[in-house]
């Protein structure tokens, strides 16, 4: 393999579009072309040129079936990390052997092909892979664990491992000498040098770019050094090489058999996929909490709660409702710790109010992304809804949310006039993850608890949410106010995260005003939902009954046919209603951005030996008019005025804002100044506006 030539490495760090990138590129072969140099130590295909970027899926293309081309650390960097990614892990071993095979032609140090080896075994589940470890004390300590839990794992690679090269060639040489080796590991036994276990906190693939948890809690057995004069002890019994010790020549004579078992770690390590907030609490919580970690503030006793999974083994309480981390015992606090990463992994055991307490607290502290957040408080929902905890965890969750400024994911999140309204204001304004269950629309038209909610099952509330998303849809087409615009926008003082310990540096903005479009407080819209809602209960009655049907008004249009169609439809049809659009985590700019470097390497290959090519015009679209300019252009003097003194806050003009917010309406879509305050979120917007357009 011909030697790179010698080029200036810059590091980069990867766009924020990496991991979209990284999935649109992972089945695009490449074009065969000759070797292009990359400059770059921690490039992403954005960072890539044309030409080095097709160089890169060529290679790699050849590199999975097998077959090395010349490549630098940069190509190195980037498909370690699609791998560790991406590919299966048995396929990521194999390429990684292939890469070490030909570490110096690559300029990439062994050690380090050996660490990513490791940590993909580590994070898949898998034996730690024999090598020269180093430095590497916790993936040695794996292997040797792991090894001495079933010798009869042991071959070659494994045994050169555990004795080294020399012996383990003269083991090789003679006859029988490997399985001889395995018979009498087994047979003498290793028990007796076991010192107990070890607990580190490890951190994989540091130098790459992983997208799942980096952070794992490893544990494996730790043996005296005792245990290699053993080894050294067998291999000098097989080989006549060199006498075996008194003390295992005694052993033999007797012929003991397998002393008696310890406990051991199970299958000789455990891994378990750890969070930063868990290994904060481990270390008394202090980095993650700042002041302090939760301390407990009511007197009250913990009480069992049941999760979805199960017991979880070994279980001790907290025997607080609040605990204070500080005065748990160890084992309280190894307990939580196990707890708490099973429900990171989505597994809810049985636990306590005073363990979900700390959760809830170590949840939104923590600074990890949103989406990750949200997703591990409302798995805690689920599983826990029918505890005493139901109520803390759904409050805490909707806290989260409006904090910031999420969609609402679940419609059971609602439990209140307020919170109903928000979810129905933003599934009619197009968000369908959290489709109004039953309990939201009977709130919203004040029937929950009477007569029409005894009736009023799964297949009503589809046709209630269609039936007034349709109508919506058709005041649009009209060229009419949808129903969104059409409720009233209420303000709504919340405290946030009550009765949980918030340590972030924005507590203070825990008192929250929220506006929303409150389809519950407003009579109108709350008749509208009462008359549908009873409208569908009798309608099918009628229809199981064979009686003539009853046509109903929803905002002024006749909405017969899909009220119909949904409660008459067949099995099948009704099946196809849940159905939303699949869900596809990719960034959309990214995707565009990433087909058109596709086609352009495609096409430069493609005309590579013409002459000339031609020269494409881009046809750029006419920015729309930004929505603002036109709400300031559509205000007089007089409104301008009035909203100047509405940004400080005034006396309220009930002509006024009904004139300035019916403009608003129409051009940014909501409402902006209410009871001679304008609202929060829009002041800068409305500043800029009364001074004219920019």
């Amino acid at each position: 393999m011909a030697e790179s030539p010698r080029k200036r490495y810059r590091r980069c760090d990867p766009s924020d579009e990496f991991e979209s990138m990284m999935r649109w590129y992972q089945s695009y072969p490449g074009i065969e072309c000759a070797f292009v140099p990359c400059d770059l130590l921690t490039p992403d295909y954005s960072l890539l040129e044309k030409p080095q970027l097709n160089y890169y899926l060529w290679w790699r293309k050849n590199l999975a079936e097998g077959r090395l081309l010349q490549s630098d650390r940069g190509y190195v960097w980037l498909r370690l990390c699609e791998i560790i990614n991406m590919s299966e892990p048995e396929e990521a071993l194999r390429e990684i052997a292939m890469l070490k095979d030909h570490a110096e032609d690559i300029d990439v140090f062994p050690e380090h092909l050996d660490r990513v080896a490791a940590d993909v075994c580590i994070a898949n589940g898998l034996r730690v892979p024999p090598a020269d470890y180093g430095k590497d004390d916790v993936a040695r300590g794996i292997l040797i664990s792991e090894t001495l839990w079933d010798p009869s794992c042991i071959d070659r690679s494994r045994l050169r491992a555990l004795i080294g090269d020399g012996k383990a060639d003269s083991l090789s040489g003679t006859p029988d000498g490997l399985s001889e080796f395995v018979r009498l590991l087994e047979s003498v036994g290793t028990d007796e040098y076991l010192l107990g276990t070890e607990t580190s906190i490890r951190v994989l693939f540091p130098n790459h770019v992983r997208f799942e948890s980096s952070m794992y809690m490893v544990t494996y057995d730790v043996y005296s050094d005792d245990l290699f004069h053993l080894l050294e002890d067998i291999c000098s019994h097989i080989t006549g090489e060199g006498a075996p010790s008194r003390s295992f020549r005694e052993r033999m004579d007797e012929n003991v058999e397998r002393r008696s078992v310890v406990k051991r770690t199970k299958n000789g390590s455990i891994r378990v996929p750890v969070s930063k907030r868990d290994v904060d609490l481990m270390d008394m919580g202090t980095d993650l909490f700042g002041e302090e970690p939760p301390t407990g503030r009511r007197g009250t006793d913990s009480v069992v709660v049941r999760g979805p999974e199960g017991p979880l083994g070994d279980f001790i309480g907290s025997d607080s409702s609040c605990p204070d981390y500080r005065k748990l015992s160890d084992k309280q606090k190894a307990f939580y710790a196990r707890w708490s990463s099973e429900a990171d992994a989505g597994k809810l055991h049985d636990t306590d109010t005073g363990y979900i307490w700390m959760r809830l607290c170590g949840l939104v502290n923590s600074t990890e992304d949103h989406t990750t957040i949200l997703k591990r408080l409302m798995s805690m929902h689920r599983a826990y809804s029918d505890s005493i905890a139901s109520a803390l965890i759904r409050k805490t969750c909707m806290d989260f949310v409006l904090k910031n400024k999420i969609h609402i994911p679940d419609s059971s999140l609602a439990n209140s006039d307020d919170e109903a309204g928000m979810v129905m204001g933003q599934y009619l304004s197009g968000c369908m993850d959290a489709k109004p269950d039953k309990d939201v629309l009977l709130r919203i038209a004040g029937l929950l608890g009477t007569s029409t909610d005894d009736f009023f099952d799964p297949t009503m509330a589809e046709a209630m949410r269609r039936t007034l998303m349709n109508a919506s849809s058709e005041l649009l087409r009209a060229k009419k106010k949808d129903a969104v615009a059409l409720c009233k926008k209420s303000i709504h003082t919340r405290k946030l995260y009550e009765g949980l310990a918030y340590y972030r540096s924005d507590r203070e903005d825990l008192v929250a005003k929220i506006q929303f479009t409150d389809f519950a407080g407003d009579p109108d819209m709350r008749s509208t939902f009462s008359e549908l809602a009873t409208y569908i209960v009798e309608e099918s009655r009628r229809i199981s009954s064979g009686l003539p049907r009853v046509g109903i008004e929803v905002f002024g249009i006749r909405e017969e046919k899909l009220v119909e169609f949904l409660l008459t439809g067949s099995v099948a049809d009704r099946k196809s209603w849940d159905k939303g659009p699949m869900k596809v985590n990719l960034n959309k700019d990214a995707i565009n951005q990433a087909e058109s470097d596709l086609k352009d390497v495609t096409s430069m290959m493609q005309v590579e030996e013409e002459e000339e090519t031609a020269e494409e015009e881009e046809e750029v679209a006419e920015a729309p008019m930004d929505p603002w300019v036109a709400f300031s252009e559509g205000l007089d003097d007089d409104q301008k005025e009035y909203l100047s003194r509405a940004c400080e806050g005034c006396r309220s003009d009930f002509k006024a804002e009904k004139a300035i917010n019916s403009l608003a309406m129409d051009t940014v879509g909501d409402v902006v100044v209410q009871d001679g305050v304008v609202i929060e979120d829009y002041m800068e917007d409305v500043r800029r506006a009364v001074g004219g357009p920019e």
